[in-house]
């Protein structure tokens, strides 16, 4: 058999740099550790066999972009959508933004989803809010005085108590 060998560019920026290339022999598992200069980046683009050299089935997985945020949001992210694979997959993508800490651990609370407990636990407080209200009432969105019946609805809104801030998503 032929040896394969394919190539591994880590690009940071959008300048299309090239700042590392390892090159990698036969199939298995590889690890590879490199050293950036990640100043004034803001995406980490990772190519692994850029031409195309290697046959896989799908010759669109070649490509991760990866954003590089250098000092991270630290808030509580608190997801219940009812559907467990969607949840995990925004904490996932959100955690590229957000540093995930424990409710104690921050004054800023993001509850994604009608069915988590800053939900339920506020719901009343926020329908009832005096400067444009908004909540859930029988699995309905309510905006102001209006209920929001469309499918895939949703609304952003805030709500503060003494030591919190709550961000509904």
């Amino acid at each position: 058999m032929e040896e394969e060998k394919f190539k591994c560019w880590f690009v940071n920026n959008l300048m299309n740099k090239k700042d590392n290339k390892v090159i990698i022999s036969n199939t298995g598992t590889y690890n590879a550790t490199i050293t950036l200069d990640v100043a004034g980046t803001d995406y980490l683009h990772v190519y692994v066999d850029p031409d195309n050299q290697v046959e896989d089935e799908t010759a669109n997985d070649n490509y991760v972009l990866m954003p590089f945020v250098q000092k991270k949001l630290k808030a509580n992210l608190s997801i219940n959508t009812g559907f467990p694979l969607v949840d995990a997959a925004i904490k996932d993508y959100l955690k590229f933004y957000i540093d995930d800490v424990s409710s104690s651990q921050t004054s800023l609370i993001i509850a994604i989803g009608k069915n988590t407990s800053e939900q339920w636990q506020h719901n009343a407080k926020t329908l009832s809010l005096k400067s444009n209200p908004f909540g859930v009432i029988s699995s309905q969105l309510k905006v102001n005085t209006a209920k929001v019946s469309k499918p895939y609805s949703g609304l952003i809104g805030t709500y503060s108590n003494s030591s919190k801030k709550i961000v509904f998503i």
